[in-house]
């Protein structure tokens, strides 16, 4: 049966098309149409936000391409790493397979709960800048999502879970088609780096003495989300690094909109 990409996005809308025999194979306007409902949902939050440009916008850019400066610099060495993952020493230990499954779980869906959870935790609070991490989170979150659904399913590169010696296998808009060609990018890893950028502008803004241990703690999590998916077999290491820069762009980018009133507790 073909594998169901996505996972973010089973809980949002599922139309799939039904193939012979029995396999489910989800079709470029089923994805299509999720792009569209979270677009919708940001949009509609963004309709109602006040600009604030405390930080240029093309610094933000920067930091998203100097991660897929790093992607494309990694990317003649994707293969090597990948099969090194995969050493039997490595893949024989107990612990590295839990570890390996709690942060994959960390990524997605654990950053969209979280992002939930500091929304709906500040509003019984009465906690603005609670709500406002969470909604921040979830917006930087439905953003990144959209351009990794898209990105993966135009890409269409390979897994190395199908071929791990070719690394450069892409297909056009096979990834809409097929998980198993949606490697690039990473979208755990894309949503641990948006959440983490976020929880890291929050924190340094709002209480900027525990941003001291929450920032790296952040960063370091969204980076073991990333070595999980290449341990797993799931992605290329190029795959994680252009993730973490589309999460980490739209990350910072979320935190320079000021939410309306009427989002956040009073």
């Amino acid at each position: 049966m073909t594998r169901i990409r996505r996972p973010w996005a089973s809980a949002v809308v599922r139309p799939w098309t039904t193939l012979p025999g029995g396999a489910t194979l989800e079709s470029p306007l089923g994805t299509t149409a999720r792009c569209v409902f979270v677009c919708t949902v940001l949009l509609a939050g963004r309709a109602t936000a006040q600009d604030s440009t405390s930080v240029p916008v093309w610094k933000d850019a920067a930091i998203g391409g100097a991660f897929f400066a790093a992607a494309a610099a990694v990317s003649p060495f994707d293969s090597r790493l990948a099969v090194a993952s995969q050493h039997v020493s490595l893949q024989r230990s107990t612990f590295l397979r839990d570890g390996a499954n709690g942060f994959d779980a960390v990524g997605v869906p654990g950053t969209f709960v979280l992002a939930l959870g500091f929304y709906a935790g500040g509003w019984l609070a009465r906690d603005r800048g609670i709500a406002t991490l969470g909604l921040h989170g979830g917006e930087a979150l439905a953003a990144s999502a959209v351009v990794t659904e898209l990105l993966g399913g135009i890409s269409g590169r390979a897994r190395p879970s199908v071929d791990i010696h070719h690394s450069g296998t892409f297909q056009f808009a096979e990834g809409f088609r097929s998980d198993a060609h949606a490697s690039f990018p990473s979208e755990h890893a894309t949503a641990a780096f948006a959440m983490a950028s976020v929880l890291a502008a929050e924190s340094a803004r709002r209480w900027p003495h525990a941003s001291r241990w929450i920032t790296p703690v952040a960063y370091t999590v969204a980076s073991l989300v990333g070595v999980a998916r290449v341990y797993k077999n799931e992605h290329w290491a190029s795959d994680v690094l252009a993730g973490a820069g589309i999460g980490t762009a739209t990350g910072l980018l979320a935190v320079q909109y000021r939410p309306d009133q009427i989002l956040l507790p009073r």
